[in-house]
């Protein structure tokens, strides 16, 4: 239960800790005192403060105080302490212990923490495991089945080129949208009244990567602009909001609410965690992978990231340390890994545009099978599950598999 507090309701959505001297603001969202004052003094506005979570405003007090002893004055919920009383240092010990404080950069980059741990060191050993590891027997399984094709040619002003993919569901209806390189566009399908329905939202250059944030809201990194992109669907496709960030960001995944994950192109370090406003809150190397093509956020907050030119796939908690990196050569050797999702249970599907493939394994990385070989996967790039159905982007079409009593899951 004590986990489950911790994780829920006493967790700071800036530097992912127990909540340390926490500070309600008049939203009732709640942060450590601390990252809430290195947080507003990555911003421009000092008479209101914008939570990092919903975007709401806070009203700074006396502004003749200064905005630190705002800060300090600001009460915790009542709530929120009284979990943190019932429940103690001894409960929370080993969190707190295991908390990061962020630290403050000069100049105009916000607030960020680096990361650097041993990537690269365990790789050999883990590719030793994978080698070794038994494949599960699916010979008495029933095979995949195509389920259905969207063809995305359908009022598209050029011949798509189909990049990234996900489901929303609004109203009982679900909502496939696509980002299309060739006519910089996300494109939404759906189907209501028995009539099939398209809708584009066009770009100044080219859209990539898509996260979803919640049953109808997504982000689309826009890398040549610099920007990321903030879309609803109700019940049309339409543009809430816009950041430009300080980098070109590709790779694009949602870490919490209030958080992004992005992958950095040429930088030191090769992803960024970034506020909902594209401050970089710290970043982190993901090994081998140095300008990730794809970034995949997992249900425990870990990072899935992969890179067609370094034919390997690796996996990081949000902090850097290393999971697994899956790199192997022979039979089994990546040509050109893109799209990443993870099943109900935790394991690894993997797009492998260059052997035309779907690839399982399992959450720690280890090899399960090839999941899908053939069914016409010509250049498969995006991938999205959604119970069941996998849906699989090629050039110009989404190909959804039912996976229903085939799909078997890693030890």
């Amino acid at each position: 239960m004590a986990e489950k507090l911790r994780e829920r309701h006493l967790t700071c959505s800036i530097c992912m800790g127990v909540f340390t001297d926490p500070a309600t603001l008049q939203c009732q969202h709640t942060f450590c005192r601390s990252c809430l004052l290195q947080y507003i003094h990555t911003q421009s506005e000092t008479r209101h403060v914008r939570c990092p979570t919903c975007r709401r405003q806070s009203q700074v007090g006396v502004s003749s105080r200064g905005v630190s002893d705002w800060v300090r004055q600001l009460k915790p919920s009542f709530v929120i302490q009284g979990l943190l009383d019932d429940f103690g240092p001894s409960a929370l010990a080993d969190t707190i212990s295991s908390r990061i404080i962020v630290g403050l950069d000069n100049g105009q980059t916000s607030a960020r923490v680096f990361y650097k741990h041993g990537v690269e060191d365990s790789a050999q050993s883990l590719e030793q495991l994978q080698l070794e590891a038994k494949v599960n027997d699916v010979h008495d399984r029933k095979s995949s089945v195509l389920h259905h094709i969207i063809d995305y040619r359908w009022k598209a002003k050029e011949s798509p080129d189909l990049k990234d993919v996900t489901v929303l569901i609004v109203d009982d209806m679900n909502v496939t949208v696509v980002t299309d390189l060739n006519n910089k566009s996300a494109t939404a399908v759906f189907t209501s009244k028995h009539k099939q329905f398209q809708q584009h939202l066009w770009f100044h250059n080219r859209p990539w990567q898509i996260a979803k944030l919640d049953a109808n809201r997504i982000a689309v990194s826009v890398p040549q602009s610099n920007g990321i992109v903030f879309i609803h669907f109700n019940p049309n496709l339409e543009v809430e909001s816009c950041i430009t960030t300080c980098k070109q960001y590709y790779a694009l995944g949602c870490l919490t609410p209030s958080q992004l994950a992005v992958g950095t192109v040429g930088e030191q370090y090769s992803a960024d965690i970034i506020d909902m406003s594209g401050n970089v809150l710290r970043s982190i190397h993901t090994g081998r992978i140095y300008s990730p093509d794809c970034i995949h956020v997992t249900s425990d907050r870990n990072l899935v990231v992969s890179q067609g030119k370094v034919r390997s796939l690796v996996s990081v908690t949000n902090e850097g340390e290393v999971i697994f990196t899956y790199s192997l050569t022979g039979d089994r050797a990546l040509q050109w890994p893109q799209g990443v999702t993870t099943s109900s249970t935790g394991d690894i599907l993997l797009v492998d545009g260059g052997s035309h493939k779907v690839i399982q394994l399992t959450e720690k990385g280890r090899y399960v099978r090839d999941l899908l070989t053939d069914d016409g996967l010509v250049d498969p790039r995006g991938l999205w599950m959604d119970g069941d159905l996998l849906y699989v982007t090629l050039q110009d079409c989404v190909k959804v598999f039912s996976l229903k009593d085939y799909l078997i899951f890693g030890k």
